[in-house]
């Protein structure tokens, strides 16, 4: 990070600033690089989850979270916590909304506690103040 809502791109040896993006919020999670685009999550009052362009920084897309502490891959789908904290899958290449997972009353706690095992979905979810572990069909 190069300050607090900017994501910047350096030269390892020099040094030198490749690219700069602005985030509007602060990096949450791990960034993660697939297929040229670099994956990750912020907080904070611009929670959002990106997909940016390696190459020159320029933002692919950007979905509106209020929050990404965790974020899975699944197929070619990007499994994350939406803004109501219920699980969605994303399109990984445009980001845009593939299927809302249904989840009753329950929702994804704040630590977004999920892990994919055979097309199933188990998460640490909460109804009310009591945690529960979920597990739902993809």
């Amino acid at each position: 990070m190069h300050s607090a809502f900017i994501m910047a791109c350096r030269e390892a040896d020099s040094g030198k600033v490749i690219w700069k993006t602005k985030l509007g919020a602060y990096l949450y999670t791990d960034v993660d690089e697939k297929d040229g685009l670099l994956y990750f999550g912020t907080d904070g009052m611009g929670g959002k989850f990106f997909a940016v362009n390696l190459s020159d920084g320029s933002i692919k897309y950007s979905y509106n979270t209020k929050g990404t502490s965790n974020f899975l891959y699944y197929k070619d789908y990007v499994l994350l916590s939406n803004e109501k904290n219920k699980p969605v899958l994303i399109n990984r290449y445009d980001g845009n909304l593939y299927k809302k997972i249904e989840f009753d009353k329950f929702e994804i706690t704040v630590y977004q506690q999920m892990i994919i095992d055979n097309d199933k979905l188990y998460a640490i979810a909460a109804k009310g103040n009591t945690a529960y572990a979920v597990c739902t069909d993809l």
